[in-house]
């Protein structure tokens, strides 16, 4: 039986810290001596504090320990209801903007997924370019705790197959296991995030744009701070910083915590990083040999050039994170073929990219290679294997289950956006980089495009839709239209 209030009080924490985020760019705006900004924050703060608290306060005393009904509802509740907070920033700081569009750029950043409505950031206040990079800061170290300690737990589409190093005792609860995790993945999050916002503040990148950037990266959420691309700082060091904790974020961060904790063998033994650096250098290969010959199209681009944007590129879609490493258009070949199969992807499981995740289409691969065998050896036994464990058949459909319907709600998002109007190749671009939460590599697939502001309200309410279909990891969502979830 679903108890609504255990799910309502964990809503309330949440939006409680959200509360306590919005402090920082107030304080920012002060500094700044931007009052109007400042209570821009302020007064959502308290609103949001002020119900949080009222949440908590009336359901003081209750049991805060989830069972496996709440803890499919309360991230989805938390994605849907946090992000409408999240938005009284936008609106009370440009009310032009619209309540569309605000929650359309809070969604956006707390699925990290990058896609933006706004067109010219020269124009928009720092305070509110910092808010979406802490949005999506915040939106990639939910995504860790949802991950790994929840779906996991619950067996979402074969997610109780990776790799999970961080301790937690025999015995916990729920509660105490989710406490736990916070706690240590907090830390090596935040450490990497530092790091990385120290090394591009000594490549010679500003800091306010370095502490940004560094949160989009480690979140692999991709919202730049000002127009442009990376390469318009003109900074060849930044690429190479960026390239590194991109690949960081795309990767397992129990593995992280295993290393700073001295456990150095850590990445050695996960066959999934093995996965992810061989799928990066083939992508790469590929893309700087396409870059370097042109294809027919003129000499291409010189050499140094075509592996910098070669790896950059293959990095940053598989990664989903969707930092472009120069203005869009310069693939000879349709930039969507090329760029499609890279996010769809994505990175590995218990991180923050999005996808389908490597793990899963390896076990995808390593059965269909299997069902092929049993063509000429009908009665033949085998197994599917990963990490040395056969994997159960029922796991095996889950993930089956998870990619289907991840091609069909692709091609019905498709069909419902491109009925808003826009055209079919530019709806399944829109589509897939929403729902890979890989919001920029928009711009690669669809060079020149007006971007996701030209598109109309309904429009942007499927892509919202897309976007926490992708963060959720699809099937929470579809075990809710069961009638039979609401009666248990």
């Amino acid at each position: 039986m679903l108890r609504y209030r255990i799910c309502l009080v964990h809503l309330a924490w949440i939006l409680l810290m959200l509360a306590t985020a919005m402090l920082l760019p107030a304080l920012g705006a002060v500094l700044q001596g931007d009052m109007p900004q400042f209570w821009a924050f302020i007064i959502p703060m308290g609103i949001t504090a002020f119900i949080a608290s009222a949440i908590l306060f009336t359901l003081r005393g209750m049991e805060r320990d989830p069972g496996r009904a709440e803890m499919i509802v309360t991230p989805v509740l938390a994605w849907v209801i946090t992000p409408l907070f999240a938005a009284i920033p936008f609106i009370a700081s440009d009310p032009a903007l619209g309540f569309t569009n605000a929650y359309f750029e809070a969604v956006s950043g707390l699925t990290t997924t990058g896609a933006s409505i706004f067109i010219d950031l020269s124009s928009v206040p720092e305070s509110i370019i910092f808010w979406r990079a802490l949005l999506q800061w915040l939106g990639g170290f939910a995504t860790l705790v949802m991950v790994i300690s929840l779906f996991a737990v619950m067996d979402i589409a074969g997610m109780q197959l990776s790799s999970n190093l961080i301790k937690h005792g025999e015995g916990e609860s729920m509660q105490e296991r989710i406490t736990g995790m916070v706690r240590n993945v907090w830390g090596a999050y935040a450490l990497l995030t530092l790091i990385c916002m120290i090394l591009l503040w000594l490549s010679g990148m500003p800091l306010f744009d370095g502490i940004c950037i560094s949160m989009s990266t480690l979140s692999t959420g991709g919202f730049m701070p000002r127009n442009g691309t990376i390469a318009d700082y003109g900074l060849y060091g930044v690429d190479v910083i960026l390239l590194v904790f991109m690949l960081l974020g795309c990767i397992n961060f129990s593995l992280h915590w295993a290393f700073l904790k001295g456990r150095l063998r850590a990445y050695r033994k996960e066959p999934e990083l093995k996965l992810l650096l061989t799928y990066i250098g083939l992508a790469a290969l590929f893309l700087i040999v396409l870059l370097a010959t042109g294809l027919g199209r003129g000499p291409g681009l010189p050499f140094f050039e075509s592996f910098r944007t070669g790896l950059f590129t293959a990095v940053s879609m598989i990664s989903t994170t969707g930092f472009l490493a120069s203005e869009p258009g310069f693939f000879p070949l349709s930039p969507a073929l090329l760029i499609m199969p890279l996010v769809l992807i994505g990175g590995t499981t218990a991180s923050t990219a999005g996808g389908i995740k490597m793990m899963r289409m390896q076990i995808l691969f390593m059965h269909s290679k299997r069902e092929f065998s049993r063509l000429s050896h009908p009665h033949g036994v085998t197994s599917t294997f990963f990490r040395d464990r056969p994997v159960a058949d029922d796991v095996m459909t889950s993930i089956w289950s998870f990619f289907i319907l991840l091609i069909l709600i692709i091609c019905g998002l498709t069909l419902l956006l491109s009925a808003t109007g826009l055209p079919l190749h530019s709806s399944i671009s829109a589509v897939v980089a929403t729902i890979s939460n890989t919001g920029p590599s928009l711009f690669l697939m669809e060079p020149g495009t007006a971007g996701y502001a030209a598109l109309t309200s309904a429009g942007k309410y499927i892509l919202m839709i897309s976007m926490l279909i992708g963060r959720l990891e699809i099937l929470p969502l579809f075990v809710l239209l069961i009638p039979g979830f609401w009666r248990a």
